[in-house]
């Protein structure tokens, strides 16, 4: 169980700005969360680009943005909003190391995208569409749960010694 930081007076007046998007699933984005709440909670929607404040990181899928307008977005497009709790982030020679070592599966992710803009949000079946898209169908059978993400969890924090 991880704790979050207290909300501040700054923070409780920006949650009651989230009104309809408190509704929404929040998800673990990773272990960093920021000094204040509102640092560490993100989202993303599957939009046209009309929300005020969000900019597009992918084909059709959209960051942050107005919380009121993303709100009532997720209110007439349930599955299409997705919020998260923290992050996780590299500095850019850890990343560059990772990626030359082939720790990273390179991959556009086509199909998952799709997947994404029509609410499908199931990861297991993104997760195969996207290693299928670049014909690693070993990792797309590779069986995921807990107990798996544990073990491989183990086996990266010990790549990582």
């Amino acid at each position: 169980t991880e704790a979050l930081p207290r909300p501040s007076e700054e923070d409780q007046l920006w949650l009651e700005q989230l009104g309809p998007l408190l509704d929404v699933a929040f998800h673990r984005g990773g272990p960093v969360v920021g000094e204040s709440l509102r640092e560490g909670v993100t989202w993303h929607h599957a939009s046209d680009g009309s929300i005020p404040d969000s900019y597009e990181i992918l084909p059709s899928v959209w960051a942050g943005g107005d919380p009121g307008a993303v709100g009532a977005f997720a209110l007439d497009n349930p599955g299409k909003v997705w919020v998260y709790v923290g992050y996780a982030g590299w500095a850019a020679e850890q990343l560059a190391n990772e990626l030359e070592r082939g720790v990273w599966v390179h991959a556009r992710g086509h199909q998952a995208v799709r997947q994404l803009r029509e609410g499908k949000d199931e990861e297991e079946e993104m997760w195969k569409v996207a290693m299928k898209d670049v014909d690693m169908q070993i990792f797309a059978d590779f069986p995921r749960g807990r107990l798996i993400d544990r073990k491989l969890s183990k086996f990266v924090d010990n790549h990582h010694q």
